[in-house]
């Protein structure tokens, strides 16, 4: 999510621009600053879904997107 927000910055305030829309940057930049205070917490969770999805239910990798996707 961090690299998603990062890379897609400069493209969403070229559409809000566009769109005659205030810039959002201000507003990624505070939910990039969430996502940074929520990595100390990342290991933990980790630990706690790893037996769920060693049963077969993929509860968080299935929920990123395909960042390589994005580039292409």
């Amino acid at each position: 999510s961090i690299y998603r927000i990062s890379y897609y910055i400069e493209t969403r305030e070229e559409q809000s621009k566009r769109a005659l829309l205030k810039s959002p940057k201000n507003m990624l930049l505070k939910i990039l600053n969430l996502h940074k205070k929520s990595l100390r917490f990342a290991n933990h969770i980790d630990q706690l879904s790893a037996p769920i999805q060693e049963n077969g239910i993929r509860i968080l990798c299935n929920e990123l997107p395909n960042l390589l996707e994005d580039l292409k």
